[in-house]
């Protein structure tokens, strides 16, 4: 078959906050949702409760791309982020293709998997995305999260007559994505996905692109973005932040530690590890920092190193149980830190997502002909402050065809490198995950 060069270019946008902007929203482009454009929906499932399943796949890519991109530099992403965006395109993938992005991301682990395209399947995993994410925005009233999703078509696009069932119609009743139509072409796409992503993070990523890979070829962008608000249960005292030593991996660094005194934590250690929970609001989304027992002799990336999936997920469940200790002191970094990665074709190659990236593999049929991704990029920010945390991450998929108890006090210093995790501690998710090896 002859081919055509079209990119795709599928990207999403993930914001957690703990402090709301007072910028303006800024007009977008109207969407189309209510236009004949498409077939007629059908009523979606829904499911009475989160399948484990779901979860574990969740969490276990979340490690497992972390995994990937860990060293001695610092790292820090969004993996919720990542596979949100990634479940958005699996609903058009089949085939050896879809395989690959299920064993990925865990779906064969839930009931109804198929190796070829399924319906019911694929309603499944979608209706278990939804009702995390519903979940999540109902989770604390103290904090604010919310996801918004759209689908940009090109006018004279052309398309595979299967789109609508796979992928158009579930990413917009299972995701609620908006739909706009456009040309790519025009300068005011570019500035409309821009304000588009910039209206649902609060302007904390403004602008997402300075321009399309390829405009006069780009017939699909699929944009997904997730605003997180929330402050620290116990906020540390701005007066109580001074000059500290942090012994980094390339040497010793002089910066602003965070201090809380005699104040009621969950703590844990075991086997080498020795974990804080830090929450926020109501105390059901947390940041965990764990650090070595034995600082002087190991550093947490030569610890987690060595650890297996279970082994960590097994230390933050014990974490999650802990009876609260009064700390005697609790010292964190006040840091910011910036992680960006040219792509993620590597990494997600490496995990066995092969096919979708060779284009005489990849089976998008669902959704046009002769598809593969071409590149996945990612990039992240994060403040941790005496307030709160305060985070921005950005991903984009270009699809490309060609045709224990202790006794107090305890002090938890975290004057070396740390692991931090971002969770929900109800469902378990992991929002986002990073290292910081040395602060800047």
């Amino acid at each position: 078959m002859r081919r055509k060069w079209i990119a795709i270019f599928i990207s999403f946008v993930m914001v957690a906050s703990t402090l709301v902007a007072c910028g303006v929203a800024t007009r977008v482009a109207e969407p189309i949702n209510d236009v004949k454009l498409f077939k007629g929906e059908d009523e979606i499932l829904t499911v009475e409760e989160l399948d484990k399943a779901y979860i574990d796949g969740l969490n276990g890519f979340a490690y497992d791309i972390f995994d990937q991109l860990t060293g001695d530099d610092n790292v820090f992403i969004s993996p919720y982020s990542i596979s949100l965006a990634l479940s958005m395109l699996y609903n058009g993938a089949d085939e050896e293709t879809r395989v690959e992005m299920a064993q990925v991301l865990g779906y064969d682990r839930l009931r109804n998997y198929t190796s070829e395209y399924n319906k019911e399947a694929n309603d499944y995993m979608n209706a278990n995305a939804r009702y995390l994410i519903d979940g999540l925005g109902k989770a604390d009233s103290k904090v604010t999260l919310n996801v918004a999703n759209s689908i940009w078509l090109s006018k004279d696009a052309d398309f595979s007559e299967t789109i609508d069932t796979a992928l158009l119609s579930p990413v917009r009743q299972y995701y609620n994505a908006d739909i706009f139509q456009v040309d790519f072409r025009e300068d005011q796409t570019l500035d409309d996905v821009n304000k588009w992503v910039s209206n649902h993070t609060d302007g904390m990523i403004d602008p997402f692109l300075q321009e399309f890979q390829d405009k006069n070829n780009l017939r699909l962008f699929l944009a997904n973005a997730i605003y997180f608000n929330g402050k620290w249960t116990y906020p540390f005292q701005k007066d109580q932040t001074r000059k500290y030593q942090f012994n980094g991996i390339n040497g010793v660094q002089m910066v602003d530690m965070m201090f809380i005194h005699e104040e009621e934590y969950r703590y844990f250690s075991e086997n080498g590890l020795r974990g804080v929970e830090i929450p926020y609001g109501n105390e059901r989304m947390v940041m965990n920092v764990i650090i070595p027992e034995d600082t002087a002799n190991t550093t947490i990336g030569e610890i987690y190193d060595t650890l297996m999936t279970e082994d960590i997920t097994g230390f933050l469940s014990k974490l999650d149980k802990a009876a609260k200790h009064e700390l005697g002191t609790l010292a964190l970094p006040k840091f910011e830190m910036e992680y960006g990665t040219v792509n993620l074709n590597n990494a997600l190659q490496e995990l066995g997502m092969v096919d979708a990236f060779d284009e005489s593999s990849a089976d998008f049929g669902l959704i046009g002909d002769d598809l593969f991704v071409g590149a996945v990029s990612h990039m992240a920010k994060i403040q941790v402050e005496e307030w709160g945390t305060k985070a921005a991450a950005a991903t984009g998929i270009e699809v490309v065809t060609t045709a224990m108890p202790l006794d107090p006090p305890i002090d938890f210093i975290v004057d070396v490198p740390f692991l931090f995790i971002i969770r929900d501690k109800d469902t378990g998710a992991i929002l986002f995950i990073g290292m910081m090896n040395d602060i800047e």
